[in-house]
């Protein structure tokens, strides 16, 4: 076992947490262990991101990375990110968009998008 493996072990033992909860995160440390010790917070990072379902790159302008949805403003055409549920476009451009979780306080944008790749 490594020393991450190892370390894991004793705080689910602390805590007393059992299968089949404790059987997914052993298995979870245990892929994170494969990782030599400098690329963990790079990995860590990544899988953050991806469990809450950002994008691990800028979005684009590319039109397949954004899917039109039915509006509720005004009539008005609104599409979502296929990659980032949270941002939202009027523009038919995809130049920018927003963050519907920016609109409760946060950094809402408006953000521009990358240049899709040719």
């Amino acid at each position: 076992m490594t020393a991450l493996g190892d370390h894991a072990i004793a705080e689910l033992d602390y805590e007393g947490i059992t299968d089949p909860q404790r059987a997914r995160l052993v298995t979870i440390i245990g892929t994170f262990a494969e990782f030599a010790d400098a690329d963990i917070p790079a990995a860590l990072e990544k899988v953050q991101k991806l469990l809450k379902f950002q994008p691990l790159s800028p979005l684009t302008n590319d039109p397949d990375e954004w899917v039109l949805r039915e509006s509720v403003v005004s009539g008005q055409q609104v599409w979502q990110s296929t990659r980032c549920p949270d941002a939202w476009t009027y523009d038919p451009a995809f130049a920018t968009y927003f963050l519907l979780s920016g609109h409760n306080g946060g950094n809402g944008g408006p953000f521009n998008t990358e240049p899709a790749e040719s």
